[in-house]
């Protein structure tokens, strides 16, 4: 995301130049990638001149988003798509200590399928599939918890939204990233939309609040309300 903003401000003709300002925007996994580009951007992107940070119903948590999938036939090839790139990733993991033959004879459709093809493939009886949750292996379990976003101070606003009946992520996952980013000090606009799912609506949050962030303009911040999703439809900007 990072390289992309650089990569942006070089276009020629573009109008935009290396003090132009960016904000890092995610949906979904692209959540926790914004998230992440926050955190690291001081030190591998110091150039890039941002002013926050928004996301959509973030994967913020690996940990929780493998729990979710582990009793959940319809996506369980989440688990299997999360497991498999940790393990070709770290060397450490092996797939043999959390998925069984039938379910690693299939391992292979990862490579050159859509995600909603991999959950089809893999709906299948569990028992036939899981030999034990990765969140129950020391090597994977701590893998997960480098990749729980909210962490690390990041000195941006943030703007998070998410939908109270969303069955891709937890919502509860989204109110546990905001109270960590709330508990290190960080100003966060936190906005819960009762009764929407995965594909929440954000673009007449998203603009007003980017718009804000490039004026100068007070960044909102309601982590004193402590909102959560939980409690219905909460105040953001």
């Amino acid at each position: 995301m990072l390289d992309a903003a650089r990569a942006a401000t070089r276009v020629r003709g573009s109008g935009l130049s290396a003090t132009s300002p960016v904000i890092l925007w995610g949906f979904s996994q692209g959540g926790h990638a914004a998230a992440f580009a926050a955190e690291i951007a001081p030190t591998y992107a110091p150039d890039v001149n941002l002013k926050g940070v928004a996301m959509a119903a973030p994967v913020a948590d690996v940990s929780n988003f493998v729990k979710r999938a582990e009793a959940w036939p319809e996506q369980f090839g989440l688990l299997v798509t999360i497991a498999y790139a940790f393990a070709k990733t770290y060397p450490e993991l092996r797939l043999e200590d959390v998925l069984t033959p039938e379910a690693l004879a299939d391992v292979g459709a990862i490579e050159n399928q859509c995600v909603q093809e991999i959950t089809a493939l893999y709906n299948r009886p569990i028992g036939d599939m899981l030999i034990k949750t990765p969140r129950d292996v020391p090597a994977f379990a701590k893998r997960f918890n480098e990749s729980l976003a909210g962490q690390v101070n990041v000195d941006l606003p943030i703007l998070v939204l998410q939908g109270n009946i969303d069955q891709i992520v937890d919502p509860t996952a989204t109110d546990a990233l905001v109270r960590r980013y709330c508990d290190l000090g960080v100003p966060v606009s936190y906005l819960v939309r009762t009764g929407e799912n995965h594909n929440i609506l954000t673009d007449d949050v998203l603009l007003p609040w980017m718009r804000g962030r490039i004026a100068g303009d007070q960044a909102p911040n309601n982590c004193s309300e402590n909102p959560s999703s939980q409690k219905g439809a909460s105040a953001g900007p």
